[in-house]
């Protein structure tokens, strides 16, 4: 009878505890945020009357412990507690070592009969060749001395033979050898692999199986935008790109996708606005350190490009998220740890950021920057992730390298664009895809096309021969706020023909957004001084120069164009030096800053000619630089 009690006890208990494990927690819905992403996940879970105790395992390292929430209907939460479970799967490094090993042991036995027999073979020899002495005395016939003499000597060449192939065969099995403990020693080390595990005190007033949602935040994943621009017949069609980067440690499979341009980590909190306060000295508050440094565009520096490297160890780092700080352009390394970037017009330094690595912010002051991140030693102790899955291409998801290759072909026609729906608030805009996305842990991003518009333009040409004896094509769009776009790199297609890349910047204030499509080889500008109508006068105590510049443009194109012309007057600082217009051929002038446009109607084959001509006036014994 005991025994059978005792039975029933242990029977129960194992039930109690089968049904105390939950189900796999599955992710099932991803909000992702320009950095950062919320993360839903789903699980039954099998409660008994009382205090449970469930646990979650093999969980994204990188989970915030202090935004895990668990909702569900029969149950009051006690407490969540969040740990970390080390895992290390060396089976296949051990069967490789165990293998090498076996190679070795095979092969160092060979070399030992060899090195036995080179023994024997010597000592034979050595008997051969001791007494050499052979006479005809005592009987013996000169015949017989012949052949005696003939056996020796074949045998010493055959044992010299013999033991020369089998000095180099040994030499070739140590040689084997030696090829083998080097790749052994090659052979890379397993890394621990680092899990979440999550475990909820839960309190139910009966025992049932109850649904559960578990939501976390984590760090490791983000978005960029980037765009496909293309130009048809004075309209712009514009797929609107968001590119994941997803670096938790765990695939996402089949998740309802949310794309949000809000950005919970940055301060939520309005600034506070303190007095100004002045006194001999510096300012008492300065400003932040990026902000005094100069625009890459005043630099001349409109792209760049570079290569990112771990510090400790010389090799390349993919993967890298490139951002220009206080903007959402961006990009990320490639295979070769490369980036290409074009920048927008206020870029003034880059974020280099990276798992397990230091974030390094690098001022713009070149057009190839090499960057060397250090690792994060606090961060490492902490997180050590490897990687999950392949790269192979998701249905639903295009995978795009961010390397400075070719540019892609153009599809024709183009694919169907996604089902989104597009949801509005108050302070960001959210992009739900109504189709499961597959969103891999991987150094390389995901594209996901989230909208696609297409939006009336107003095409004509814009050239800054001052800058650059080129003409671009612009596109100017009105009403441009409605379409809720984000700064990002674009690539530029004419009539289905890659023309480069540009950037969308949409930070400004002007009613029409203005984007570059590309320069004009068929236009053709060219800008020179003329210095002999220019004149220098003296007198005693000032100085008066004069500069002239003679800007021509010829159409040959087949069409009339219309060209947005700039130049400029140089503007004082300072009542000592004067400025004086002489001819600016009937330019709008901007008196503040100095800036000539003409909008000129220029006919094919035509040639238009325009004209800047000032004079600066300043003390005789002060410099100006007027060029």
């Amino acid at each position: 009878m005991k025994r059978i009690f005792l039975l029933a006890c242990l029977f129960l208990i194992f039930e109690n505890q089968a049904d105390a494990n939950p189900e796999e927690l599955k992710v099932n819905k991803v909000t992702i945020y320009n950095d950062g992403a919320e993360v839903h996940s789903k699980a039954t879970v099998a409660l008994e009357s009382g205090r449970n105790e469930i646990t979650f395992k093999r969980l994204s390292p990188h989970i915030d412990p202090a935004t895990i929430q668990i909702a569900g209907q029969g149950f009051r939460v006690l407490s969540i507690a969040r740990g970390i479970d080390v895992l290390k799967n060396d089976q296949a490094y051990n069967d490789s070592v165990k293998y090498f090993k076996k190679q070795i042991d095979e092969l160092e036995t060979q070399i030992r009969e060899k090195t036995t027999l080179m023994n024997i073979l010597e000592k034979e020899e050595r008997i051969l060749t001791s007494n050499q002495k052979i006479t005809g005395e005592g009987g013996v016939q000169p015949v017989e001395v012949r052949n005696t003499l003939e056996y020796l000597f074949t045998r010493v060449n055959q044992i010299e033979q013999q033991r020369f192939n089998t000095s180099e065969e040994i030499r070739e099995l140590r040689q084997k050898v030696n090829d083998l403990k080097e790749a052994s020693n090659k052979l890379k080390k397993p890394e621990e692999e680092l899990f979440s595990t999550v475990t909820f005190i839960l309190q139910s007033d009966r025992r049932a199986k109850v649904p559960v949602e578990v939501r976390y935040w984590v760090n490791q994943a983000g978005w960029f935008p980037t765009y496909d621009i293309f130009s048809r017949d004075g309209q712009l069609e514009i797929s609107y790109n968001a590119n994941i980067r997803q670096q938790t440690g765990s695939d996402w499979k089949s998740v309802h996708l949310i794309i949000s341009s809000a950005s919970p980590y940055k301060s939520q909190q309005a600034p506070r606005l303190y007095p100004f306060r002045l006194n001999f000295g510096r300012r008492s508050t300065p400003l932040a350190s990026f902000d005094n440094i100069e625009r890459a565009h005043d630099r001349g520096i409109y792209s760049v490009r570079g290569k990112v490297i771990d510090a400790n160890d010389g090799l390349e780092l993919p993967g890298v998220t490139v951002i220009v700080k206080g903007t959402t352009v961006g990009t990320v390394t490639d295979v070769n740890g490369e980036f290409n970037l074009q920048l927008p017009s206020d870029a003034r330094v880059l974020t280099f950021s990276f798992i397990g690595m230091i974030t390094q912010e690098v001022a713009i002051d070149r057009n190839y920057m090499n960057i060397s991140l250090q690792a994060d030693v606090v961060a490492l102790e902490e997180v050590i992730v490897t990687g999950y899955g392949g790269q192979g291409h998701t249905p639903g998801v295009r995978l795009r390298g961010m390397s400075s290759g070719s540019a892609r072909e153009v599809p024709a026609p183009r694919p169907q664009a996604p089902p989104v729906v597009s949801l509005g608030y108050q302070t960001s805009v959210s992009y739900e895809m109504d189709i499961p996305y597959n969103i891999p842990s991987s150094d390389e991003p995901s594209q996901v096309e989230i909208n696609r518009i297409t939006i009336p333009a107003i095409m004509r040409y814009r050239a800054v021969p001052v800058i650059e004896e080129a003409a671009f094509l612009t596109a100017r769009i009105s009403d441009w706020e409605q379409y809720n776009l984000l700064d990002g790199e674009a690539n530029l297609y004419l009539d289905d023909q890659f023309m480069g890349r540009s950037v969308l910047e949409t930070r400004f204030l002007d009613d029409t957004l203005t984007l570059s499509l590309g320069r004009d080889e068929s236009i053709v500008i060219k800008r020179k001084r003329q210095r002999e109508y220019e004149q220098r006068r003296l007198w005693s105590n000032r100085t008066r120069e004069e500069r002239m510049w003679h800007t021509a443009i010829r159409n040959t194109k087949k069409e009339k164009i219309m060209l947005e012309l700039l130049d400029q007057i140089p503007v004082s600082q300072t009542s000592e030096i004067k400025v004086e217009i002489i001819e600016i051929s009937g330019a709008e002038m901007d008196k503040e800053t100095g800036i000539l446009t003409w909008n000129l109607e220029i006919n094919p084959g035509e040639t238009r000619e325009v004209i800047v001509h000032y004079s600066v006036e300043y003390p005789r014994n002060r410099t100006v630089n007027l060029d």
